[in-house]
């Protein structure tokens, strides 16, 4: 929506894609691509763990959870691990209460993926464009 005294920019769209004829393809590409960019969240935040955590069970990382919420969309977390906030820093027990600051992997992973989250969807497409 353009604000008083902004241009406004009208776009349409014709062709197979608006008419219907492309979108379950178009869909199917979208989805892939989503879940590509999820998926390697999974995998960043795991290995992460595995290289950061000084004695690791495999019990926090076996939790590392992705969940689909719809066919665009994810949560990826910790399965709801009780000591989950405070190894991410975000518990009341880390610092000051505590020297340990936590170890802040699912926000790195964020910003991380959204920084590769276009090569990832490129690298993505050029492996799976011929199975669309």
């Amino acid at each position: 929506m353009a604000a008083e005294g902004q241009g406004t920019i009208h776009v349409e769209l014709h062709g197979p894609t608006v008419e219907g004829l492309a979108t379950p393809i178009l869909d199917k590409a979208l989805q892939g691509a989503i879940h590509e960019v999820a998926d390697y969240a999974r995998f960043q935040v795991m290995i992460t763990e595995e290289a950061t955590f000084i004695n690791p069970t495999g019990y926090y990382t076996s939790k590392t959870t992705l969940t689909p919420l719809s066919p665009t969309s994810y949560s990826l977390n910790d399965g709801g691990v009780i000591y989950g906030p405070w190894l991410e820093g975000v518990g009341s027990r880390n610092s000051p209460v505590t020297r340990f600051p936590g170890y802040h992997i699912y926000r790195k992973t964020k910003n991380s993926i959204a920084q590769k989250q276009k090569a990832i969807v490129q690298a993505w497409l050029e492996r799976t464009v011929h199975e669309l």
